[in-house]
């Protein structure tokens, strides 16, 4: 059986269930989806319909109207793609333990995509449960090597879990090519004609932070930025890391709700590459940030479930201990949560990349790291900075909440870095300044842009 397959019960497929029951709930798309695919060769061969159920959860952690939004854009995006492919795409707007398991009565098997964090697998362990003798298969998508596959252990870094990654992937399997419908049916998704607001009004979260106009949630609408970037920056990525250049593909929102398939990515990458398209050192570089970094971050959650968001726990010995000798440094600078959140500080390049993030959802990747550490040096303890720097990164990032974000906060604190010449506040942790970035970089474009008088 294929490494991203996975029975998840000694269950049994019942053979008068009325159709195939895929829950989707991480992989929101149809392209390279494995769950999907998985789930209409086994209704073909079982001679049902398929049905694709979505539910919309009224609520969920941390999240906001600018994370609903951009997902319900996706959401519409697969209602009618569903509909071309025959497939019943039923959307419910509830809650997963209460409008999921009334599916499984009449239900010949369950296919289910895989989850990370740790919330969202201890839903799926629920609905096992509530499956009973059904039979539960799990399929993973969302990561070019499966991450039991990769490694059977936490991690230090991207040093140790780098060979092991591409020694996965010389010997990688593809799913088969996705098969037509052979049982069409037609889709339940009429909420989904209502307007994205008023689903929205619906659900128990924060209404504060409004969707981002720089951003539109969707599978085609990532293929269509993937492509571009391809064509139009990936072979300038040795400059991508300057802010005022926006050479970034800015795909880390799709990514996150899985519109948009790694496995997609390293293909056409790797063939751009052999077609000398893709210059080999960009397409390496890029592969390295996708692969080995964002693998690495899911190994992080995955096998550090209990702490990968608790500030005594994230991070390794090293750092806790040059913490701990530091906590009492004097500050000359402290801020206030709502002077960092209103992007009011002395820090220029800092308040551009806030205003950034709080107005489109999204930073630019080098100024993440700056972000957080001069959040540290600001605040009255590296406890205080942890929460505030994850309080924003969850509310504001449309990729927050996200394996890559824990352990980009985890990363501020050391965790995946080593140790640096020790400097006051920040110890050992590694240091970065707003004279570096000016040594660096021009930052007046970037200023400008987010900065408007």
């Amino acid at each position: 059986m294929d490494k991203r397959i996975k029975l998840r019960n000694k269950g049994f497929i019942n053979e008068d269930g009325a159709y195939v029951l895929y829950w989707m709930q991480h992989t929101q798309r149809i392209h390279d989806n494995g769950s999907l695919i998985y789930a209409i060769n086994e209704a073909n061969r079982l001679d049902k319909p398929l049905k694709v159920l979505f539910v919309i959860s009224k609520t969920f952690p941390e999240g906001a109207d600018r994370h609903y939004h951009f997902m319900l854009e996706g959401l519409r995006d697969l209602k009618n793609n569903f509909e071309k492919l025959g497939i019943d795409f039923t959307v419910v707007l509830g809650r997963f333990l209460e409008d999921i398991p009334p599916f499984l009565n009449k239900a010949a098997l369950l296919v289910m995509d895989k989850a990370y964090t740790r919330e969202l697998r201890a839903l799926r362990q629920h609905l096992v449960k509530k499956a009973k003798s059904l039979l539960v298969v799990e399929v993973e998508n969302d990561l070019a090597v499966p991450v039991e596959t990769a490694s059977n252990k936490l991690e230090y870094a991207a040093r140790t879990i780098r060979k092991k990654l591409w020694k996965a992937l010389e010997n990688r399997s593809e799913f088969l090519k996705r098969e037509p419908v052979e049982n069409r049916s037609d889709s339940h998704a009429d909420i989904l004609d209502a307007s994205l607001e008023t689903i929205i009004e619906h659900c128990d979260i924060n209404h504060s932070v409004k969707k981002s106009d720089r951003f539109t949630g969707g599978e085609s609408e990532a293929l269509r930025r993937f492509e571009a970037y391809v064509a139009q920056k990936i072979n300038h990525y040795a400059h991508s890391n300057d802010p005022g250049k926006f050479l970034t593909s800015e795909l880390s929102p799709y990514l996150h709700f899985a519109q948009l398939s790694p496995m997609h990515m390293l293909k056409t990458i790797e063939k751009g590459m052999n077609k000398g398209t893709i210059d080999k050192d960009a397409g390496e570089a890029f592969l390295e940030q996708l692969i080995v970094r964002r693998e690495l971050a899911y190994n992080f959650v995955y096998y550090h479930k209990d702490g990968y968001d608790a500030f005594d726990k994230m991070t390794v010995e090293w750092a806790y201990k040059t913490m701990e000798v530091h906590k009492d440094d004097e500050k000359t600078v402290l801020y206030s949560k709502k002077t960092l959140e209103n992007a009011q500080t002395d820090d220029t390049y800092w308040n551009a990349c806030m205003r950034e993030m709080v107005d489109t959802g999204y930073m630019h990747n080098y100024m993440r790291m700056y972000w957080g550490k001069q959040i540290i040096k600001w605040s009255p303890s590296f406890e205080e900075a942890y929460k505030r720097i994850k309080h924003f990164n969850n509310l504001y990032f449309i990729d927050g909440r996200d394996p890559n974000s824990f352990a980009g906060v985890a990363w501020c604190f050391g965790r995946h870095d080593r140790a640096f010449q020790e400097t006051k506040l920040l110890g050992k942790l590694r240091p970065m300044t707003s004279g570096g970035i000016k040594r660096k970089f021009d930052m007046d474009p970037y200023i400008k842009r987010y900065l408007k008088k």
